[in-house]
């Protein structure tokens, strides 16, 4: 019988293999495009990539963030209240890539062809950093609570799989408004302690900044191939380099997605000795609870985790608890999903594809963390 998780992960695989064979299909194709894809002027061009790329993931969201959670007795929402979260998801996501393919498109023609976009990616990504929460609420709706813990604040929201995060700007911590009917008083504290920890900690600011090194090394190699096939706004017209930009793009950051995992899950172990002699039966039922609230699923292959999942599974944090870890290595905490949200500013195609946050606008800014 297939598990949520599972199914879960069956959608990701999907959605992201469907855009990494468009976007090898469109560079494949782009030598006999029609005149009238060339002829397409900048509005049109930008909107035709947007309504496309939003048409092409709808089935996918709904299947990510309303069938399966209905089938497996994650979600009640109605059908018309998740439309309308998802419209507005869609709407303002659309808006930001629109944003970033204009100025992509102006940057190339008034700075130049490689180093226009490097520098809008990077601004991109910076106001993506300074700007997260104002993002997350653009987004979606959530309802927001002062908190008697300093540096905290209260997130409400109808997604369970919510699980916050340190803001990277303020280094507040957002937490769900829902933990506090599934973890008592003493779990809470230890997610504190955890939280307090990792907001003092360099590993949190220095993944962000690998995050945005990894985007912008995929930007100038994005830039330097359309260059080397002679593929500028000016030589086949603003449509067909916005799509080959997006496939090329889409292409590295999917190379992201099955290499970094394995750095991640060694920033989340890493994070987790804090817990170290804290009872273990305490502690297995806060990571229990939190895997519940997302996948639930405890075990998996080596190979599944490796490559799909940034999160060790619960055996593996409890293991690595109870082992001597003196010398292990920091990793990089939250790398892969940082890469994946500052990819807004890459036009890149896979930031919501993922098994994750697939039609669940509630986590294409916070995307679910390790507690």
């Amino acid at each position: 019988m297939t598990t949520y998780a599972r199914a879960r992960l069956y959608l990701g695989m999907s959605t992201v293999g469907l855009w990494v064979l468009l976007a090898i299909g469109w560079l494949f194709t782009l030598p006999v495009m029609p005149d009238s894809v060339s002829q397409a002027d900048v509005s049109l061009a930008v909107s035709t990539l947007i309504l496309g790329y939003i048409l092409i993931s709808m089935p996918f969201d709904l299947l990510g963030g309303y069938v399966l959670p209905k089938k497996f007795g994650r979600s009640d929402v109605p059908l018309i209240t998740y439309l309308g979260t998802w419209s507005r998801g869609v709407l303002v996501h659309g808006l930001i890539l629109a944003s970033v393919a204009v100025a992509m498109l102006w940057s190339v023609i008034n700075i130049g062809a490689f180093w226009g976009p490097v520098l809008i990616a990077g601004i991109g990504m910076s106001i993506q950093a300074l700007g997260q929460t104002t993002l997350a609420k653009l987004i979606a709706a959530f309802n927001t609570s002062k908190s008697l813990y300093a540096h905290e604040r209260l997130w409400a929201c109808e997604d369970p799989g919510f699980t916050g995060g340190i803001a990277m700007r303020s280094g507040e911590s957002i937490l769900p408004q829902h933990w506090r009917g599934v973890f008592v008083p003493e779990e809470l504290s230890l997610v504190r302690k955890r939280r307090e920890q990792l907001r003092d900690s360099s590993a949190r600011v220095i993944s962000r900044y690998q995050g945005m090194a990894f985007n912008l090394m995929g930007v100038a190699l994005t830039a330097w191939a359309l260059i080397a096939m002679d593929i500028t706004p000016m030589t086949v017209g603003p449509l067909p380099y916005l799509l080959s930009w997006a496939s090329v793009s889409s292409l590295w950051a999917f190379l992201g997605l099955i290499t970094l995992p394995v750095p991640s899950q060694k920033g989340s172990l890493y994070a987790d000795r804090v817990w170290k002699g804290e009872d273990p039966q305490t502690i297995r039922h806060i990571v229990e609870t939190l895997d519940g609230l997302q996948d639930e699923e405890p075990t998996r292959t080596k190979v599944v985790q490796e490559i799909f999942h940034p999160i060790p599974n619960v055996e593996t944090r409890m293991n690595t608890l109870t082992t001597e870890q003196n010398n292990m290595p920091q990793g990089s905490y939250h790398l892969a999903r940082h890469t994946i949200y500052f990819s807004w500013s890459t036009l890149s195609l896979m930031s919501r594809a993922v098994h994750c946050n697939a039609g669940r606008p509630h986590l294409w800014v916070f995307l679910p963390t390790d507690g």
